[in-house]
């Protein structure tokens, strides 16, 4: 199974209700007609508030049918001028209101798309997957984005004054070039250490004692416990019920076996770091 992104795309949209019914048709033209006209109705999907009945539906033909748009519902303009109704919750959870002059309602920039591109060669080319970034948790990734971001490349003593100082890696991968390809490696890298930290705080959400409520750190000493989550040593008490003789199977001791012995707690991007060093 391969999985994919929805591409982010700005819509126009308006809500059927009287109130909205001379912009309903203007904005739909010609499918409204002597032949298609709205038509009363008692039911609605949301009310608008407007509580007085009747309620309008209109029929909106669809590259998949004639479709039902009723009272309340939002009818999109899709990005081939196509029409299609859609239901007031689903608009909520997957629209956000925008305006003319918002970023999000435009193509990115080329700035934009080629610090996209360069994160995408970062990735498939030099291999800095994010598996690999989380092996670098101690801000090299930002040291090497502010490197590049203030190194211009036209002053050999600037350059020498930022590397080695700051320059978190061995010398074969500073690769400085020109201002403005230097910056979009500082905007990719950038971007990647903040995907880093993202994914580092949900597993920090994840693994935590179930007791104590704190994170795991590297090195923990822990117990499994029969529910699946884990607790830090020190936080197990005396109940053997809760501890579990097969970590694997979550089966709790028996009446007669010893506690065992806590386990430690490995961080693998920490043990992947020091396995590269």
């Amino acid at each position: 199974m391969m999985l994919f992104r929805k591409k982010p795309v700005t819509i126009e949209a308006v809500q059927l209700c009287w109130k909205n019914w001379n912009e309903v048709c203007a904005f739909l033209g010609d499918i409204i007609s002597p032949d298609n006209p709205g038509r009363s109705a008692e039911t609605f999907s949301d009310t608008c508030g407007e509580v007085a009945v009747p309620y309008i539906e209109i029929t909106i033909p669809t590259l998949e049918g004639d479709h039902v748009a009723r009272h309340g519902d939002w009818i999109i303009k899709g990005v081939k001028g196509e029409f299609y109704p859609c239901k007031p919750d689903i608009f909520a959870a997957t629209y956000a209101p925008a305006t003319v002059n918002d970023p999000l309602t435009v193509a990115p920039s080329q700035a934009a798309a080629d610090v996209l591109a360069e994160r995408r060669r970062q990735i498939d080319a030099e291999g800095w997957t994010p598996e690999h970034d989380d092996g670098h948790a101690g801000g090299e990734i930002g040291r090497a984005a502010a490197c590049y971001a203030a190194y211009h490349g036209t002053d050999a003593i600037q350059g020498m004054d930022i590397f080695p100082r700051l320059w978190p890696w061995n010398a074969s991968w500073w690769k400085p070039r020109g201002p403005r390809e230097n910056l979009v490696r500082a905007g990719a890298l950038i971007l990647a250490e903040i995907e880093r930290l993202d994914r580092a705080a949900e597993q920090d959400e994840s693994d935590r004692c179930i007791a104590c409520g704190k994170p795991f750190k590297h090195g923990d000493l822990y117990l499994p416990d029969v529910s699946g989550d884990y607790l830090h040593a020190a936080c197990c008490g005396p109940e053997r019920e809760s501890y579990c003789s097969d970590i694997g199977t979550g089966e709790p001791l028996g009446p007669d076996a010893p506690i065992p012995d806590p386990l430690v707690w490995r961080d693998e991007r920490l043990d992947r770091q020091s396995g590269e060093g």
